[in-house]
């Protein structure tokens, strides 16, 4: 195998299949990756058996295709340090991997045997639902910050995708707050799916997007997702357990809605949480006639007391929230505008802003004080 290619495009595509590859020591050949160049380019592939990745890059010249597996994290720091626009890869046979020059700089990276590293399908001709790109990202972006961040609640490690008809949500959730994204699909076969996708997985799909595609392809399958797009193709296994009906979770009804302007809120909320306790943090939101008064008090530090301009109805409230989670859920939005629906200190809020958006945040307890 001998080539070359563009420094900062490999280093690129090696960040992105190099993200996939495992960084654990329970087997070995995971932290590697694949690297297959033929007349068309190269194809890099890695795995942690959870997620998978193929992934194409153009070359400038191949004088010869190979097949090595070479580690990836050791390669990409490599070309990360050098400083030609131009690298050379060339295999060598003694040690099955491969010499890289860059400029004046001459490197070597042992390798494993081809053979030894796993099978990654490929998309093939799997029948499929489309997404505009800018769509997937958003929904993406607006829920998987709300997933669980810890092992206790298997299947709330990952994100809901339901897919019916030409509509398909996605639902984030840790049990404390939940973001739903909704947005329109291409369904020509009127596939119906209904998964929870890990957020590596999800996240993998967001990465190797680019800006030529306009589209991309994700095909459902029994126990993993498939995503396609014009030069990527990821798989991800499927999240086991079940989820939330996120539908019975969302509030209809509410006694109390709250307009207020959204930078407004969010510049209390990070205010406010400057004095927070670190034991208990919460903001408390006191609703006035035409006001709401943010507050928080810590023993240690200090207190805080904003308040800001807002349309009230349905009368007033003392409710509490744990403001880092109230602020991703302004973050993920755009409006100029929100509206707190609020029904009592104990029971979930739902903020709205935007029409293919809706976030549920559930209140903390007050202390007295």
């Amino acid at each position: 195998m001998k080539f070359t290619g563009n420094r900062q495009r490999l280093l690129d595509a090696f960040r992105i299949v190099g993200s996939v590859a495992s960084s654990r020591n329970v087997r070995p050949m995971l932290q590697n990756l694949r690297l297959l160049v033929g007349p068309d380019g190269a194809t890099l592939l890695a795995t942690d058996l959870e997620v998978a990745i193929r992934y194409r890059v153009p070359l400038d010249t191949v004088e010869e295709p190979g097949d090595v597996v070479i580690h990836a994290g050791r390669v990409q720091q490599l070309l990360a340090e050098a400083t030609t626009d131009k690298v050379t890869f060339e295999s060598t046979s003694k040690d099955r991997g491969v010499r890289l020059v860059a400029g004046r700089s001459k490197f070597t990276v042992h390798g494993e045997n081809p053979d030894e590293f796993p099978v990654i399908p490929s998309f093939g001709d799997r029948k499929s639902v489309s997404f505009a790109r800018d769509a997937f990202v958003r929904m993406v972006d607006r829920t998987h910050f709300a997933a669980a961040k810890d092992r206790t609640r298997f299947a709330f490690n990952g994100c809901m995708v339901h897919v019916n008809g030409s509509t398909v949500q996605m639902v984030g959730t840790d049990g404390k707050r939940l973001a739903c994204a909704t947005a329109t699909c291409d369904n020509p076969d009127g596939a119906t799916a209904k998964h929870i996708l890990p957020i590596k997985g999800l996240l993998t799909f967001v990465r190797v997007l680019v800006e030529e595609d306009a589209t991309l392809a994700m095909a459902f399958e029994e126990k993993q997702v498939m995503l396609k797009t014009s030069r990527a193709e990821v798989m991800t296994l499927l999240v086991e357990g079940s989820y939330p009906d996120h539908n019975q979770v969302i509030p209809k009804d509410w006694k109390i809605s709250v307009t207020m302007k959204r930078e407004d809120f969010v510049r209390g909320l990070r205010q406010a949480k400057l004095l927070v306790p670190s034991d208990h943090p919460s903001v408390r939101l006191s609703l006035g006639d035409n006001s709401v008064g943010l507050s928080a008090r810590s023993t240690d530090v200090g207190d805080a007391q904003i308040d800001i301009d807002a349309v009230v109805e349905g009368g007033t409230l003392d409710v509490a929230f744990n403001p880092e989670y109230v602020l991703e859920g302004l973050n993920a939005m755009t409006s100029d505008q929100v509206i707190l629906h609020l029904n009592d200190p104990q029971k979930p809020a739902r903020l709205d802003g935007e029409k293919d958006f809706v976030y549920v945040v559930m209140p903390v307890t007050m202390r007295a004080g």
